[in-house]
């Protein structure tokens, strides 16, 4: 493999040698930039385009050529006289354009057929809101929803082409850091008019390249520069209620938030993605972590209601957070958001357990629980432009988390029973600083160095008392302490080059980690320290094959010095990739990848004596060791196509992966316990695919979008120390299918969201299996001042002991009489079952089974008002 990268870095100068480059700014009579002004290159004879693109934020276009020649620059841009100019590549190839405007009024056209909602050019692909919008949306998020080749998850988060983004910007500024499901689920719908999807978006004038893929939301002319939003309250049914405000100003000169929120019918303001970006400090936050080491947060360390789900009997909300984003002067910009949570939910589970045999024992067991999370978070990033070709850049964050669990476990086996009372107290801080200078050596090169310092402390603490022994230690009572601490030192430089041989990205940098874990369980005291330094070099290229095909390559050597309780070992791997684009046609593509990943196991998953969820010991497998790596081979095939003509996208991930030493979690029943334990995988192979197909009809007014994701990983891994075979099976898909009538009196919207989770063992004969199938229709309409909505849908669970089956009822109203400032309404969910919803689940192997009878959120009824600024 190390030979055929040789050969082919070698052989970049003959694919390359007549391209050439094209550059320059637009700009209005008055100097002003012109972004997303279309530049074309044609033919001499102007028959031919030989290639485009747009212009970026600051008016400026690169175009590059493969042959020198003679050609004719184009220039234009929707309210603005086109240019044209010819030229020869061996005389000039930068250009200054000035654009006219244009005094040219359109003449009214009627266009019968309904009209498209994107246009797409190169890199970047404009979305029309206008076009989808029906009045009905409730946020922004719904109307993303809608369109081609995008769409947004449960947690908020937004996805192109099947992968998530990178981040959402409003009018190009950040908003909210990267926390995308404060965007898409607070930022009304008719405050956005266009969004761009960037898939080559430059963070700033000095970077060269780009690569990062997000999504610009430009809010209403009408909206800028002054306050809006709105505050809603809505007392319901059976002591609910929900309350919520949106305070925004959005101007040239930067962009402020203010969210509030208060709710006790389950809404949650963070996702469980958020939460891990956030809890892992500065180093989730920038893009400089040196790989080679994993850092893994435990689940036991997440807040359970981020975990929960649904399967809570009740969830109290309290957020408030703050946004500030602004241009100080022509070189000094400040990002700064600021989050404060604090959350209380009661879950409640009754199960039934059986251990058959000559004298089955059966028995019952009965839980509550109670859980309370209190988390705050301040990032801070100022940027310096210290020259026209130098930048500084700094960011900080702190993070504190405090989270308390109490559990209640009732068991009863005939006329006995015993109880169990556990508690988990949970503190996490967090704090990093990281300081980057990048500068611009010239048109074609950059330069960046980056210095990180993180610390990430952890501290949990576990109490279990009870009427009787607990069986595993023979004791009434147990505490335990689980401590660890954890600083990084990164200090890495890249150099970056964009000629007309391609792009090429040279980096070297190095990390010190250090990591100290101390545990105490009964009288057994713990202590493990890992001191990692890490170096490594990359180099990246990307250059052209010929118009229509482009070859990325990817080489990256890591060495590693280990020193574990100790022991003393170093570490080398060379991590090679590449993957090769065939642009089929102007919206077709096809890519081909390979790539291998290394990854060395945090102090985290070394830990002797981990942390005891729920009043027995987790089983820690003796077979990893900080020393053995994470080996994963991955092949990947990528297709997409948007129609040009007829709006429609398609787009297909096959990817098949190799991996070595995998480590994953999973619950085993043994004997009179439920335990977590962790499957060490010496080897294993998965198969993963994903279809997305968007369709939206051009004559007739109906659209179509579906995704499915499909993973089946087979391999042999332990249990404990047994060798055992394993499989798993993930399938998730989702079906959406309605009308787009231009005038919504009535929209028809089906749904049908699928989940299938198997997982095997031959060890225990663990056979656990459980499918979620959800199907609904939902009514949408305008009628005057009055939007509505109806949806009807079932949730069903499959399991081995049954199905779930609920049947629920969601209506909601709304009327804005007058002016529209005040809107009221009624909103229900699930108001067939307002109280006592459970569902059931099992698991099943050759020793036991339990069968479980879970509570879940209530429905519930909500009306009030929302006073709109």
């Amino acid at each position: 493999m190390l030979k055929i990268f040789a050969i082919a870095f070698l052989i970049v100068p003959e694919f390359t040698y007549a391209q050439s480059s094209v550059t320059g700014r637009v700009t209005d009579l008055k100097g002003n930039a012109i972004p997303g002004a279309t530049v074309s290159v044609l033919s001499a004879d102007k028959t031919d385009i030989v290639v485009f693109g747009t212009t970026d934020s600051e008016g400026s276009f690169h175009l590059k050529l493969n042959n020198n020649g003679a050609y004719t620059l184009k220039v234009s841009c929707l309210g603005y006289e086109s240019t044209e100019k010819s030229f020869n590549t061996q005389e000039k190839t930068f250009f200054s354009v000035v654009l006219k405007e244009s005094n040219v009024e359109l003449a009214e056209v009627e266009i019968k057929a309904y009209p498209k909602s994107y246009n797409a050019k190169k890199d970047t692909v404009v979305y029309d809101l206008d076009k989808v919008k029906d009045g009905t949306e409730k946020n922004i998020g719904e109307v993303i929803n809608k369109l081609p080749g995008l769409s947004v998850d449960e947690e908020g988060k937004v996805s192109y082409q099947g992968n998530k983004i990178d981040n959402i910007l409003i009018d190009g500024q950040g908003f909210f850091g990267n926390l995308q499901q404060i965007a898409t689920q607070n930022l009304s719908a008719d405050l956005i008019e266009k969004a761009e999807l960037l898939t080559n978006f430059r963070e700033s004038p000095l970077d060269i390249g780009g690569g990062k893929t997000v999504l610009n939301l430009k809010t209403n002319d009408k909206y800028k520069g002054v306050v809006t939003g709105d505050v809603t309250l809505k007392p319901g049914l059976v002591n609910k209620y929900l309350g919520h405000t949106n305070l925004f100003r959005f101007a040239r000169s930067g962009n402020t938030g203010l969210i509030g929120d208060i709710n006790n019918v389950g809404e949650s303001p963070m996702s469980l993605a958020d939460f891990i970006d956030l809890r892992g400090g500065i180093s989730s936050l920038t893009s400089s972590t040196a790989k080679g080491q994993a850092i893994r947060l435990d689940p036991t360390q997440f807040p359970r209601f981020l975990l929960s789900d649904q399967n809570i009997k009740s969830k109290t909300n309290r957020y408030l957070g703050g946004n500030i984003t602004s241009k100080i002067n022509k070189k000094l910009d400040l990002r700064l958001y600021s989050l404060y949570n604090t959350t209380l939910q009661k879950g409640e589970i009754r199960s039934f357990k059986e251990f058959p045999g000559a004298e089955p024992l059966r028995f019952s067991e009965f839980t509550n629980d109670t859980g309370k999370l209190h988390y705050s978070t301040t990032h801070l990033n100022l940027k310096y432009l210290i020259s026209p070709v130098s930048m500084l850049s700094f960011t900080t964050t702190c993070s504190f988390g405090k989270d308390t669990y109490d559990k209640s476990v009732q068991f009863r086996k005939e006329e006995s029973s015993k109880s169990f009372l556990t508690r988990i107290n949970n503190k996490n801080f967090t704090f990093g600083q990281n300081l980057e200078y990048q500068h611009k050596l010239s048109k074609y090169s950059s330069w960046i160095s980056t210095l990180l310092y993180n610390t990430v402390a952890n501290n949990q603490n576990l109490e279990i008392n009870s009427d009787s022994t607990i069986s595993f230690w023979g004791v009434s009572s147990l505490s335990q302490t689980y401590n660890t601490i954890r600083k990084d030192l990164n200090f890495n430089t890249h150099l970056s080059l964009d000629t007309r041989y391609g792009k090429y990205l040279l980096g070297t940098g190095l990390q010190n980690s250090r990591s100290k874990l101390e545990s105490h369980v009964l009288d057994v005291t713990n202590t493990s320290a890992l001191n990692r330094t890490s170096y490594w070099f990359n180099a990246n290229a990307e250059f052209g094959l010929n118009t229509r095909t482009s070859l990325l390559l990817r080489n990256r050597l890591t060495g590693t010095s280990n020193e574990y309780n100790h022991h003393f070992q170093k570490i080398f791997f060379y991590e090679p990739g590449l993957t090769l684009f065939f642009n089929l046609t102007p919206g077709t593509r096809l890519g081909l990848s390979a790539d291998r990943q290394n990854q060395l196991p945090a102090i985290e998953n070394l830990i002797e004596y981990p942390l005891v969820t729920d009043y027995r010991s987790l089983l820690y497998n003796k077979n990893l060791n900080p020393f053995k790596r994470t080996v994963i081979n991955s092949y990947t095939l990528n297709f997409s196509s948007f129609g040009l003509k007829k709006e429609q996208f398609i787009a297909t991930q096959v990817s098949y992966n190799t991996n070595f030493n995998t480590i994953f979690r999973t619950n085993i029943l043994e004997k009179e316990t439920s335990v977590t334990q962790y499957i060490y995988a010496p080897r294993e192979n998965a198969l993963n695919l994903r279809v997305s197909y968007d369709k939206k009809f051009y004559l007739i007014p109906l659209y179509f979008k579906s995704f499915l994701t499909l993973n089946f990983a087979t391999g042999v891994g332990f249990a404990g120390n047994t060798e055992t075979a394993f499989a798993r099976t993930l399938t998730v898909g989702k079906l959406n299918a309605g009308t787009r009538f231009r005038k919504p009196v009535l929209q028809i919207h089906g749904e049908l969201d699928a989940m299938q989770n198997r997982y095997t063992q031959e060890v225990n004969q663990i056979n656990s299996h459980m499918g979620r199938y959800i199907y609904g229709l939902r009514f949408t309409g305008v009628k005057g001042k009055m939007v509505y909505s109806l949806k009807l849908s079932q949730y069903l669970q499959v399991t081995r002991i049954g199905n779930n089956r609920i049947n629920m009822l969601s209506p909601e109203i709304k009327w804005a009489p007058g002016k529209g400032k005040t809107e009221y309404g009624i909103r229900g969910y699930n108001v067939m079952n307002l109280t006592q919803n459970k569902i059931y689940t099992a698991i099943y192997s050759n020793i036991s089974s339990t069968e479980s009878e879970i509570s879940i959120l209530d429905g519930y009824i909500l009306a009030g008002v929302k006073f709109k600024l």
